[in-house]
C-alpha cells in the first residue's frame, strides 16, 4: 500500500491534519480541529475511533489482516494505491 501526500501545501496541511507553526512566541504543531491531537480532523485516522472505515489507517489495518479490498480504495482518489495479496 503507497500512500501519496499532495503537493500543494495548503492541500497537504488538511491531508495531514497539522501544520508547523514557525512564528515567535507560537512554535510547535497546530492541529486542524482544534488544540490536542484528540481533535484533529484528518483522512488519515479518527482518534476517537481507531475502526473507522472512512479513515485511511482502517484501510492499512485491514491489510495487515489480509481482508483489504481494491474497491475500497477507489474512495479515497489518487491519495491511495493498493496491491493486495491474498495467501
Amino acid at each position: 500500500m503507497i500512500i501519496k501526500t499532495p503537493k500543494d501545501n495548503k492541500v497537504q496541511k488538511r491531508f495531514l491534519g497539522y501544520e508547523w507553526s514557525g512564528a515567535k512566541g507560537q512554535e510547535g504543531i497546530k492541529y486542524n480541529g482544534g488544540t490536542t491531537v484528540n481533535d484533529i480532523i484528518t483522512p488519515l485516522f479518527n482518534p476517537k475511533d481507531r475502526g473507522d472505515k472512512s479513515k485511511i489507517s482502517y484501510l492499512i489495518q485491514q491489510n495487515f489482516f489480509g481482508v483489504m479490498r481494491f474497491g475500497i480504495l477507489r474512495s479515497f482518489g489518487r491519495r491511495l494505491l493498493g496491491i493486495s495479496f491474498n495467501y
